[in-house]
């Protein structure tokens, strides 16, 4: 068995304990030669070197001396002790594992998918809380991004093709020169498209402004600024394959000597080409649309957003000087697009979900059944809707709200409002009744003891309600 989680999640090295709000891909492609800046945060220097965590040999060793079940807590005091990256060591214990638990977008989107390495085949998919399953699917099959964070992402990829044509590179490090100046042109062609769709954006409000597209619209804009069909898309994705086969073959087949500089090279590579993953989400999302002659255009949307906000200034304060954000985004609106694709692939897949104790529904969270299948654009053959063994009437829920409403009848108890957690009511209306009237509000509401309540001491609520 094995946990898979992201790398800051595993991640021990000591820099990134220290300050977790470090980059960990800077971190997990370079150990702790550094300095500091002028605010103390660490910064890695140029000359990487790889991070000692992530040696192989001693990675596969401690996954294959590994038995029996480990969280994440557990994996990480392990490695820690073996000086083992934990990320790697559960990627690598994946390969051997009969049971993996992992986040729903590591086994949905597929992105995150084939960066793992996760093969549905052959596999039983077990998805607990399914009920979330619908937006995590939507959002696997949409793309976001800012005109801001284009804008910087394309700086710093052409800083990196400028680093390349001026540098003098080993052999055995010779970069696809070629595929590089292909995306950075597709990468352009992109961004001027955007600039001129924002420039003619309607006004709709005084601080903002938008375009929603879809159909045949929104269609003929993706063919405009993006990829203009399926063979297009074929031919960026194999530059960017190309691109990325050289970028993970940089370390392995650099000699001894030239393995400082190649090292260097990663290192650059990881922080300034970022913007050649949002490339990437964007095929992937622009694929599903021309999927089979564009049978999914009806369930993708296209908004650019422009809004006025203020400039900040640091210590919770702004500028009077104000900005406008602007933001890309290709929607999906169908969860089954996404999820059909791992219908295709895995042998069997189940659903569970449980109910809430305020629900007087005698199905849980995925109710109505129908309703769900219809939108997950899956027929499930085996239903089972169970009744809850809980007794509602016997629960008391205790949550953050200070403004009390019993369930049903209408009546408020009154809390007085507060923006912070409290010991203790300020006005407890409940505790300060007598016996007599809490007996006469529990029977005038048929969920009994389900109150909302603010936070108040667990054990003076017992006491006041032991009988």
């Amino acid at each position: 068995m094995v946990v898979l989680a992201s790398k800051p999640r595993y991640c021990i090295h000591p820099e990134y304990r220290k300050n977790p709000e470090l980059n960990v891909e800077e971190i997990c492609g370079g150990d702790t030669e550094g300095d500091h800046d002028s605010f103390g945060r660490f910064r890695l220097l140029a000359s990487h070197v790889a991070c000692k965590y992530r040696a192989s040999d001693r990675v596969r060793q401690v996954a294959r001396s590994i038995r029996g079940i480990v969280d994440i807590e557990d994996l990480k005091t392990v490695c820690s002790k073996r000086s083992a990256c934990p990320y790697f060591v559960a990627r690598e214990m994946m390969n051997t594992s009969q049971i993996i638990f992992a986040p729903y977008n590591y086994v949905i989107d597929p992105g995150i998918r084939q960066a793992m390495g996760i093969n549905l085949a052959n596999t039983a998919l077990l998805f607990d809380e399914a009920h979330n399953i619908l937006s995590v699917a939507r959002d696997s099959a949409s793309v976001s991004t800012t005109l801001h964070n284009l804008h910087a992402g394309m700086d710093s990829f052409l800083e990196f093709i400028h680093h390349l044509a001026s540098s003098r590179l080993p052999h055995s490090t010779s970069p696809p020169t070629a595929s590089f100046h292909f995306l950075r042109d597709r990468l352009s062609r992109t961004q001027e498209w955007l600039y001129g769709m924002v420039a003619s954006l309607p006004n709709h409000t005084e601080d903002s402004q938008f375009a929603l597209e879809y159909g045949a619209r929104m269609l003929s804009l993706l063919q405009q600024g993006l990829f203009s069909d399926d063979e297009d898309i074929k031919q960026v994705k194999m530059h960017y394959a190309e691109v990325q086969e050289w970028a993970g073959s940089l370390l392995e087949k650099a000699t001894e000597r030239e393995m400082k500089s190649a090292r260097k090279l990663h290192a650059l590579f990881v922080k300034h080409c970022g913007v050649l993953e949002l490339l990437d989400e964007m095929m992937r999302v622009v694929e599903y649309v021309f999927e089979q002659n564009h049978k999914n255009v009806a369930d993708f949307r296209v908004l650019i957003e422009k809004k006025r906000v203020k400039k900040p200034q640091g210590f919770g304060k702004a500028k009077e000087e104000e900005e406008k954000n602007t933001t890309f985004s290709i929607l999906c609106l169908n969860a089954g697009i996404v999820f059909n694709t791992i219908k295709r692939k895995a042998s069997s897949i189940i659903l569970t979900s449980g109910r809430s104790i305020f629900s007087r529904l005698p199905a849980g969270t995925l109710s109505p059944l129908e309703s769900f299948a219809m939108e997950m654009n899956v027929e499930f053959k085996n239903r089972v809707e169970g009744i809850s063994s809980i007794d509602v009437k016997k629960q008391v829920g205790i949550v953050q709200s200070f403004h009390v409403a019993l369930c049903d009848g209408g009546s408020v108890l009154p809390y007085r409002s507060s923006d912070r957690l409290i010991r203790e009511p300020l006005e407890p209306e409940l505790h300060r009744c007598d016996r007599r009237r809490r007996v006469r509000l529990r029977q005038r509401h048929s969920l009994g003891r389900g109150l909302l309540l603010p936070v108040v001491p667990v054990a003076s609520l017992r006491e006041s309600h032991a009988e």
